[in-house]
């Protein structure tokens, strides 16, 4: 895929991003960026957003957010570029910003035509596209930031020991420095080995910040063969003054302010709904729960009369609520919402062909052309993934599969919608 072609697929992906849901457009969404299946590292710290299907691709919220043309009138002009509502209008997710740019290494500035967003689902923390000169040429650089309450023991996030042999690959592949920083704060940082992602956790007092970036040459993948140039895209020095930046900002925030996320309890009781939710959208009549075979291997409690197996952690909300459903055709359907306890942590799901890590879903080589999927971020550290499984081959680019695939682009933007947040009191109109 061609530099203008990757540009192509992200503004497509977010004209007119919603900042509540995960936006999947309807081209991309009919499957003509199958490519992008072994796309890696699309979305950031702790937002699994992007990728894939097997024969469907849906995009919501990526932190690599090129816009060219039109600028939205709702969004705020700057010297630096365009601030989208979400940043402009929130406080914390300003200050954010303002202080990022003053931390910005001397040849980077914000990509032309690129805009500042928030993260989804109102976690502390932006993304945006950077342009670095290297070796004559601009380099394009996505990066995530992400604010959240620090944890008890700072010290518990070791990398660079602790290999994940269910990652395919991870940004502390290659270069891994984890201990104190002279402030006392615990900082991790780590480059993959083709420097093609890298991150760095700052966490001290009652704040952790996530910074990951990525090469966004790097990710366009054309017949299988993936170009980058071997070559630092932040020095640690640079990191580190981006990640402290934000770190600041974090201090001068009550805790409160900085803990976000998916109500895990609240959804579970709303489970009903949702199924009903995603029985009307996928539009193949009644939808009987699956009793898991696999419950050994999943583990948690199941429910009979939704369907849904749960493993919540009820005082941090994090855990997983997975669900399967078959129709009078047989068609089964899966649906996981996941949320991790940390941005950096990773998830791993049986039901589930990625691994939702610090820097990105990552995904097993698995072809399959009888499964309609896809995952959308809800917020910095959470997911929701939905599958159809027809049980033969749908093709998206035919009518037949084209309808079938909107059906399930539908109901997993309408499941987006619906989860219940932190701190939220409304109640959607299922």
């Amino acid at each position: 895929m061609t530099e203008r072609g990757l540009r192509d697929l992200f503004e497509a992906a977010l004209d007119d991003e919603p900042e509540h849901i995960g936006l999947v457009d309807d081209d991309i969404a009919r499957g003509r960026a199958r490519r992008a299946r072994r796309m890696r590292r699309l979305a950031g710290s702790g937002a699994v957003s992007v990728v894939t299907a097997v024969a469907a691709v849906t995009i919501p919220a990526s932190p690599l957010s090129i816009v060219d043309g039109d600028e939205d009138p709702n969004q705020v002009a700057t010297t630096t570029g365009i601030v989208a509502p979400e940043v402009a209008n929130d406080p914390l997710r300003r200050d954010l910003w303002h202080s990022i740019q003053e931390s910005l290494p001397d040849d980077a500035r914000l990509a032309d035509g690129s805009s500042v967003h928030g993260l989804t689902h109102g976690a502390p923390g932006i993304r945006f596209v950077l342009e670095k000169q290297h070796q004559g040429h601009d380099r394009q650089i996505g990066v995530n930031i992400a604010l959240q309450n620090a944890r008890p023991e700072l010290d518990n996030f070791h990398p660079c020991n602790d290999t994940n042999s269910e990652l395919e690959s991870s940004p502390f592949d290659g270069t891994c420095e984890a201990g104190r920083d002279a402030e006392g704060r615990w900082r991790v940082f780590g480059t993959h080995d083709d420097l093609s992602t890298g991150a760095v956790v700052l966490e001290g007092g009652h704040v952790a910040t996530t910074v990951t970036w990525s090469d966004m040459a790097a990710e366009a993948e054309e017949d299988g063969q993936v170009t980058a140039e071997t070559a630092e895209l932040l020095s640690p020095q640079e990191a580190d003054a981006i990640a402290s930046a934000a770190w600041h900002v974090g201090t001068e925030r009550d805790e409160a302010e900085l803990v976000s996320g998916i109500d895990l309890t609240a959804t579970l009781d709303a489970w009903q709904q949702l199924a009903g939710t995603l029985e009307d959208e996928l539009e193949l009549g009644p939808l009987t729960p699956v009793r898991p075979d696999d419950d050994a291997e999943i583990g948690g409690a199941y429910d009979d009369t939704t369907g849904a197996i749960s493993d919540i952690d009820r005082q941090h909300q994090s855990g997983v609520i997975a669900a399967r459903y078959r129709t009078d055709e047989g068609t089964e359907v899966d649906v996981v919402i996941w949320q991790k306890d940390r941005t950096y942590d990773t998830f791993c799901h049986p039901r589930l062909p990625l691994c939702d890590s610090i820097d990105a879903a990552h995904l097993e080589d698995e072809d399959r052309s009888d499964l309609l999927s896809g995952i959308s971020s809800l917020g910095n550290r959470a997911g929701l993934y939905v599958a159809l499984d027809s049980g033969e081959p749908v093709d998206p680019d035919e009518p037949e599969g084209a309808e079938l695939n909107e059906r399930v682009v539908s109901a997993q933007t309408r499941l987006t919608q619906a989860v219940s947040l932190l701190g939220d009191d409304r109640h959607s109109d299922l």
